[in-house]
Formats: C-alpha cells, sequence, structure tokens
C-alpha cells in the first residue's frame, strides 16, 4: 500500500484501507446495474447493501422463496432496483481477513477492535482517542478518521449489543434462530504483518 500510495496511486481513493480490511476501503464498492426493463438509465441510490443481498433479490425475482436456513442475512434489493428510496436494510455486518468484525448501523460504523480495522495491523496512521471499539460517523468521517467511540459510549454500547444479538441468533434477516457455521471470535487480535513460521535446520 505504501509503495502505491508513494507512487500516487491511491487504489481506495477518499477511503481507509484495503482489500481484507474492516475499514471501508476493505468492503465499500460501487454496485452498478444494467436493466432496462426495470432500473432507470443515469439513477443513482444511495441505500446501504451487501453483497449477501444478491440471493434474497434474485430469488424475489424469480419468485423463489427463500427457505428459513437459507440468506439468513440476504434482503432483496429489487425494490430500490425499480427506483425505490425506503432502506432495505438498517444494518450488515462485514469482516476483515484477521477476522475484525464491522457493523453498519445507517451511517454508524463499529469497528470490534481497539487497534484498528486493518486485515494485518498494517495501517500506520493512529486512531485517536484509543477505545475498546472503534466508532466512526460515516456521513461526516468517510475516511473514518475520528474514532467518537467517547463522545458517543451510549450508540457503542448499543451497536455492541446489535453485534452479539446478530451473532447469537445467526441471523439478520428475520426468522428462527439458526446456529453459526463458524466459530465466532468477538474481539480478534490483529495478526501482525511480516511474521511467518517456518522451519528451521539444514
Amino acid at each position: 500500500a505504501k509503495e502505491m500510495e508513494a507512487k500516487g496511486h491511491r487504489p481506495s481513493g477518499p477511503l481507509r484501507g484495503y482489500k481484507g480490511d474492516a475499514w471501508e476501503g476493505g468492503h465499500r464498492e460501487p454496485f452498478i446495474v444494467r436493466w432496462p426493463r426495470a432500473v432507470k438509465a443515469g439513477s443513482v441510490c444511495d441505500q446501504l447493501v451487501h453483497h449477501t443481498d444478491i440471493l434474497a433479490t434474485l430469488a424475489d425475482i424469480l419468485g423463489a422463496p427463500l427457505p428459513d436456513n437459507a440468506g439468513e442475512d440476504s434482503f432483496s434489493i429489487l425494490p430500490l432496483l425499480k427506483g425505490g428510496t425506503a432502506p432495505i436494510r438498517q444494518h450488515a455486518v462485514s469482516c476483515a481477513a484477521s477476522g475484525i468484525p464491522a457493523l453498519r448501523d445507517g451511517q454508524w460504523k463499529m469497528i470490534a477492535a481497539s487497534s484498528g480495522g486493518g486485515a494485518f495491523n498494517r495501517d500506520p496512521k493512529p486512531i485517536e482517542p484509543a477505545s475498546e471499539v472503534l466508532l466512526f460517523n460515516l456521513a461526516e468521517d468517510l475516511g473514518e478518521t475520528r474514532n467518537l467511540a467517547a463522545a458517543e459510549p451510549r450508540r457503542a454500547a448499543e451497536m455492541r449489543a446489535m453485534l452479539e444479538r446478530l451473532i447469537i441468533e445467526g441471523r439478520s434477516r428475520p426468522g428462527p434462530r439458526q446456529s453459526n457455521d463458524v466459530e465466532v471470535v468477538r474481539f480478534p487480535k490483529p495478526k501482525v504483518a511480516g511474521k511467518k513460521k517456518g522451519r528451521t535446520g539444514g
């Protein structure tokens, strides 16, 4: 990343982080759709969507209801494709490659880590003030530079509780509780880049 930026190339633009990070630069991407019969050319939607929503959207288009144990985090974005403006989801969970989870709730974002959202702790920019979780208002701070966890303790606590509820329920789409298919680590410690295990000896 440093080498690219030194040559004037910033692949994430104004966003912090890169692919594999919990930062916005690791997950936020443009979603471009061409569907002349349904999507108005040149239209723009600013609602929160997630890549998991593709499953429910395709099922909706095909008229094939999803069973309760499939697409537990998938919401149909078909109303948005047809020009709707009402949110189809309020929150979304993403994870860094290191396992650090991030939770979006509207324009608010919490990263469940104290040292940053980098996949391998490779982000050199300090986060101030330090706190157990990181909290950002993306509407005012898209670059995730101002940690508001100390200034917004109630919101931080609510988002921590929301993340825990989603983990326990095993889903974000309404339906019966599901088991998580992997072991969930609430606050994983970031990996340090450059440390690899290798064999010794001749």
